[in-house]
């Protein structure tokens, strides 16, 4: 073999080696992903509102990239409480609009930037009641209705006189004609619960 064969060898050996050298040491620097999912799988009320009961939140995280030095940990928090690691899936409850704060670090140090989970939670039916003692009167009469809810707000307030149908309530319900006469009532909260049929007003 001539000297300047064994160079061009030697040389190209060096090449190779170093060049692997670099792939290898390759530093992870794509932070983490983690995934959320809920139970009930989507709010199961009306305008973005659960109306069942706790609602229970599972945080999955990955590491990715071909040089991810993998997970170190999840946390979360609730309501801007303080920040708890996460182990298991957990449980969202109370009649409110919660937040729910999430994210996961790598071993290299790497933080994805905080993700926020919005679960708005009205399991409870608004309240309506009759301004109105009943008994008997000498000419027509207007019965008010009056509807509250915490929570979501009411949508609307519905009545019936005797047996007609339902309507909507606008104002005061006008009451007429000689005999006895029974209004019902109910409450639609937004998220879709309605109120148990108000005591008969007769």
């Amino acid at each position: 073999m001539s000297i300047r064969r064994l160079l061009v060898t030697l040389v190209v050996l060096l090449l190779a080696g170093t060049g692997s050298a670099t792939a290898a040491g390759r530093p992870d620097t794509l932070p983490p992903r983690t995934m959320v999912t809920v139970q009930p799988s989507g709010p199961d009320g009306q305008e973005g509102w659960y109306v069942t009961a706790p609602v229970t939140v599972t945080l999955t995280a990955v590491d990715p990239g071909h040089n991810a030095s993998g997970l170190a940990g999840t946390k979360y928090r609730i309501d801007r409480g303080p920040w708890v690691s996460y182990s298991r899936p957990f449980t969202v409850a109370g009649d409110r609009a919660h937040s729910v704060d999430f994210n996961s670090t790598d071993n290299a140090g790497n933080t994805e930037q905080a993700r926020t989970l919005r679960v708005n939670i009205d399991a409870s039916p608004p309240e309506v009641n009759a301004r109105f003692d009943g008994g008997w009167h000498g000419g027509p009469v207007r019965v008010p209705l009056v509807a509250a809810d915490r929570v979501s707000g009411v949508r609307a307030v519905e009545y019936k006189v005797d047996s007609l149908g339902w309507q909507t309530y606008y104002g005061p319900v006008l009451v007429e004609g000689d005999g006895r006469h029974t209004v019902r009532y109910r409450a639609v909260d937004r998220a879709g619960n309605v109120s148990p049929n108000g005591p008969p007003r007769s």
